[in-house]
């Protein structure tokens, strides 16, 4: 029986390994790979094509773009401005006094552009000299043009106008033209409506002369005699 069994496995062994391979296929091999094949068609084009084809890429884009010119650098003729004769140093010493005043006290002069012409000019001319400002409180006509016009109009130096319509108020001021003194430091004191509190102002209205507010002032209201004095000074008045 064993012999048997023995001679049986001997026989199938022999019969599987005489079989013919399939076609196509090799002992020891997967016929199906994973990978896929490269085929001749799918190979490295050759450098012949390749130059080829940038030569024909280089044709296409200068037909696309051989016209085209690039543009010149243009740039606009501005017409430079006549130089200024404004000096920035007289400016600037100007502007360091009247900040050295404000320690001491300031003047406002309240005017408008409606005030007769040499009432404003003399008011304008001698408010510069004491180092105070003349406030307006708006534009004429509405325009800055106008205004800016209506102001060199005068003839006079006129570094020391400003538009502020909020001084009007924290002044109270009701009628023009208005001479004010001010308290040094007068800022930080205002009551709760923004307006500045009246012991540390005081102001005289009329078409008058500056030297006469001036005076007045001090005879009014005895606190502002050595600011008034100082002021007058500057005037050559005493």
């Amino acid at each position: 029986m064993i012999r048997n069994s023995i001679a049986v496995c001997i026989v199938l062994t022999a019969m599987s390994s005489s079989a013919p391979a399939e076609p196509g296929t090799q002992r020891g091999i997967v016929a199906d790979s994973p990978f896929p094949t490269v085929s001749a068609k799918d190979r490295m084009p050759a450098d012949e094509r390749i130059r080829a084809e940038q030569a024909r890429i280089e044709r296409e884009r200068k037909q696309m773009f051989g016209d085209v010119q690039p543009a010149p650098n243009a740039f606009p003729n501005i017409a430079t401005p006549a130089p200024s004769h404004v000096d920035p140093l007289s400016i600037a010493r100007r502007y360091e006094a009247r900040a050295g005043q404000r320690k001491q006290g300031e003047l406002l002069a309240f005017a408008s552009l409606s005030m007769p012409a040499e009432s404003l000019k003399r008011l304008v001319r001698d408010t510069a000299r004491v180092g105070g400002v003349v406030v307006l409180r708006g534009f004429k006509d509405r325009s800055f043009k106008a205004t800016a016009a209506a102001i060199q109009a005068l003839g006079v130096d006129t570094s020391a106008v400003q538009i502020n319509p909020n001084a009007f108020k924290q002044y109270r001021i009701s009628a023009v033209p208005t001479v004010v003194l001010v308290k040094a430091d007068h800022v930080l004191d205002l009551d709760a409506e923004g307006c500045a509190l009246p012991e540390n102002f005081a102001g005289i209205s009329g078409d008058v002369t500056l030297p006469y507010s001036l005076r007045e002032i001090a005879r009014r209201s005895p606190a502002y005699q050595s600011l008034a004095t100082r002021m007058l000074a500057s005037l050559g008045e005493h």
